[in-house]
């Protein structure tokens, strides 16, 4: 494996390698001199080593030969991450964005913004169940026992479409120790509010129940209008976020060898989100239109509406079974998601193309069997191994209305103007593909794909030596997806189907059948030490887009990804210092991306492109900082380094750099793949004092993103500049009454910074992040 970076390497690269060698230094040689009872006390929540499930068994983090980034639930409460977009302050090579109200997730450069009917690159995986759907995705955390942010594609045991990696989220599972709990309640600027509760019920011996509660309101960040019209000038004023949810879980222990945990958790939000874009810049044809360009927080117009509503719910069982020379698992899982989103894609005031989702459905079955070595299994101390099935059946897809073009064709007008040419030759293309004039625009739609996907895998590591191990896996998928609904009707008066304009059906299912194969080689020299070297390859499922208004189905080939990493694991001073590292080597043929144009026969267009190359190096050092001469000073320090681009990309779709217009044919090749900073990092510093019966911890971080492009042609007007956060809490904690109190502040020099960006017909179609946002939180536990 050969890992090159070219070009220059960026000053932040140097300045953060130096940065990193000189705290490193100083934190050993402090730490090689500290004395035991420095030692002992130099603890920390952040370096308490989580146990992880990275190979479907319990295993320390520093013992798993992959990538991996974990946080235990109170870690993240320390570093102040309480819902998934904040991840990617903790594991800067991950990227977690919205786009119109879907999650699209990023890690070391590989992710897909086809996110409509294509599945993320990234797998979330929720208390052992796979959530393929990204729309609602970045709903905010319950009460979390442990995230895990798996590195680097996961093909071979958590399979479907985890080619850039897996994030494990666990919440906390009943005990049956006496009745605990916790309560927090948050409030904040722009009117928030927000608690969480979580109580822990044993009833019997071998019997308990958990459950937790969460909710969230605040105001919007804009100050914006929406259903504003020369009737309604004023329009009304959009509405903020409103989120809740639950989850109930009931642990039994049948036996000695049979226990069962239940789960059903439901979650629902209320919230604009990215569907609130602003048109930042006007194309050529929106100019002609009198788009009129808007752009920052305050006195934002629209004429649609921005709105999600996000229900999901999840029902699973985990059931295991515990015998003399191995041990089963079997967890089977109902996940229905039905929402509803609005979205003014112009980001104007003008009538031009909006949407209406009267349902974002997705109703799925999963089932996995899993039987694993144990500690009595043959060759115990040479030999660990797994083997499963896995099998998926589910049916997604929208019903929607929306309207492409408010004008009369038989007038020749567009809102009153004479209609230039680019504007001509873009409804001549709108009636032509139709046969047939379209009077209002308005149309409904329907678009679904049933998918049918079964697995299966196997893994086994076999020890030379206590240093040297050799781990090989595999796991084979055979997937196929059909069509069960592609039509587009014109509408009637109010909201019935009117004509049959466009049937996209097909009786031809796609079908993905692939083997994908991994090889791991472990060392440890010592037993603080460890080197691995992977290779492997993962893929992801071909896939329709149905949503095609005015076109025949769009498809996407499968994604075919091989992967080389080799990294290190380092812990010294009895877990003072934990350092984790690697350098990748990846490749991805037929990459699918996404692209935005009612010129293309509906709002969304799929596409492969031929080739992106992925290299880059990534890291995540925790340590005791000076721990003989400051005590209970902790630092966290990760960065990232990514080279991602399109090594092959002709026909590539997009809008011109200059005039902003639709283009088919461009060539690619050579650009950034989209959503991947080349430099980010994060460095935050932890002091705990402790008193009597009390403690204070004051804590604070920076992050860096030195920017990246959310178009495939690398348009500078929905790039994304370089950007800096800085963040701080101070909290107080009562030790005889478990009770805190936290003050906090997020993005403390009110950065502006882009949440999601991408190009349309009209121009650019632009939702901001968070501005700086305050507040305090209380916190009791019994």
């Amino acid at each position: 494996m050969s890992v090159v970076i070219s070009g220059p390497v960026p000053r932040q690269v140097y300045t953060g390698c130096l940065l990193t060698a000189a705290i490193l230094a100083s934190t050993v040689v402090s730490a090689q001199n500290a004395s035991p009872e420095r030692t002992a006390k130099a603890r920390s929540s952040l370096l308490e080593e989580v146990v992880v499930t990275a190979q479907k068994r319990e295993e320390m983090a520093s013992d798993v030969p992959i990538s991996i980034a974990a946080f235990s639930g109170d870690q993240l409460e320390s570093l102040g991450i309480d819902e998934p977009n904040d991840l990617s302050a903790l594991a800067p090579s991950l990227q977690f964005t919205e786009s119109v109200g879907f999650s699209v997730v990023f890690l070391r450069g590989v992710g897909t913004d086809a996110f409509l009917m294509a599945d993320p690159s990234v797998a979330l995986y929720q208390d052992d169940v796979y959530m393929p759907q990204a729309f609602g995705g970045s709903q905010k955390f319950g009460n979390v026992d442990r995230v895990e942010i798996l590195k680097g594609p996961q093909g071979t045991i958590f399979g479907r479409n985890a080619t850039g990696g897996a994030i494990n989220v666990h919440t906390k599972k009943p005990s049956f120790e006496a009745v605990h709990g916790s309560v927090n309640v948050e409030l904040g600027n722009y009117d928030k509010l927000s608690g969480k509760a979580y109580v822990n019920l044993p009833v019997l011996d071998n019997l308990a129940f958990s459950v937790s509660a969460f909710g969230t309101e605040y105001d919007s960040f804009y100050d914006a209008r929406e259903n504003v019209t020369i009737t309604n000038p004023e329009g009304t004023q959009l509405p903020g976020h409103k989120s809740h949810g639950f989850q109930i879980k009931a642990f039994y222990e049948i036996s000695d060898r049979f226990d069962l945990l239940l789960n059903a958790t439901q979650t629902d939000e209320n919230d604009p989100g990215t569907l609130l874009g602003t048109n930042t810049e006007p194309s050529t044809l929106g100019r002609a239109v009198n788009v009129q360009e808007q752009s920052g927080r305050d006195n934002i117009k629209i004429d649609g509406r921005a709105r999600r509503i996000t229900p999901i719910d999840v029902y699973s069982a985990v059931a295991k079974g515990y015998f003399d020379h191995f041990d089963m698992k079997l967890v089977a899982s109902h996940q229905k998601v039905d929402g509803k989103n609005q979205i003014d894609i112009d980001g104007s005031t003008q009538p031009l193309v909006g949407f209406t989702v009267d349902n974002a459905f997705a109703e799925i079955d999963q089932l996995e069997f899993q039987i694993t070595s144990n500690e009595n299994s043959w060759k115990a101390d040479k030999l660990e191994w797994l083997v499963g099935i896995y099998g998926y059946k589910g049916t997604s897809g929208i019903t929607g209305r929306g309207i492409l073009v408010g004008t009369d064709l038989d007038e020749n007008t567009l809102l009153g103007l004479n209609l230039p040419a680019q504007l001509v030759n873009f409804l001549a293309g709108v009636t032509d593909t139709l046969g047939i004039d379209l009077p209002s625009g308005k149309v409904i739609f329907d678009g679904y794909v049933d998918t049918i996907s079964y697995a299966g895998f196997a893994q086994a590591t076999w020890r030379f030596t206590d240093s040297l191990s050799l781990t090989l896996g595999g796991r084979y998928t055979d997937e196929e997806r059909s069509v069960a609904d592609s039509r587009t009707y014109l509408a009637n008066e109010g909201v019935s189907r009117g004509v049959l304009v466009n049937d996209a059906r097909s009786d031809e299912p796609l079908v993905t059948r692939a083997f994908s194969p991994r090889v791991a080689f472990e060392y440890r020299p010592t037993d603080d030490l460890m080197f691995y070297i992977t290779g492997q390859q993962a893929i992801k499922s071909a896939t329709f887009n149905v949503i095609n208004l005015l076109d025949q189905l769009d498809t996407i080939g499968e994604e075919e990804m091989t992967a080389y990493e080799l990294g290190t694991k380092v812990t010294w001073q009895d877990g003072l210092i934990q350092l984790n590292a690697a350098v990748f080597d990846y490749i991805i043929d037929n990459p699918q991306v996404q692209y935005f144009s009612v010129q293309a026969g509906g709002a969304i267009g799929f596409e492969n492109a031929q080739e992106a190359s992925i290299r880059g190096v990534d890291f995540d050092l925790k340590a005791a900082l000076l721990p003989d001469t400051v005590s209970d000073l902790f630092l966290t320090l990760s960065g990232a380094y990514i080279d991602a681009e399109y090594s092959s990309f002709t026909g590539c779709t997009g809008y011109e750099e200059e005039t902003g217009l639709y283009s088919e044919g461009l060539d690619c090749t050579g650009k950034d793949v989209t959503r991947s900073p080349k430099v980010s990092g994060r460095l935050g510093l932890n002091k705990i004092i402790y008193f009597d019966s009390s403690s204070v911890e004051i804590a604070g971080d920076y992050y860096y993103n030195s920017g990246f492009f959310y178009e495939n042609n690398n348009r500078s007007s929905t790039e994304q500049p370089k950007y800096e956060i800085y963040n701080a809490h101070a909290s107080y904690r009562y030790d005889p009454y478990a009770v805190s109190v936290t003050a906090y502040i997020k993005n403390i020099t009110d950065e502006e910074y882009i949440a999601s960006g991408f190009g349309q017909d009209f121009g650019n179609l632009i939702s901001l992040a968070a501005p700086r946002t305050y507040g305090v939180k209380l916190g009791w536990e019994w």
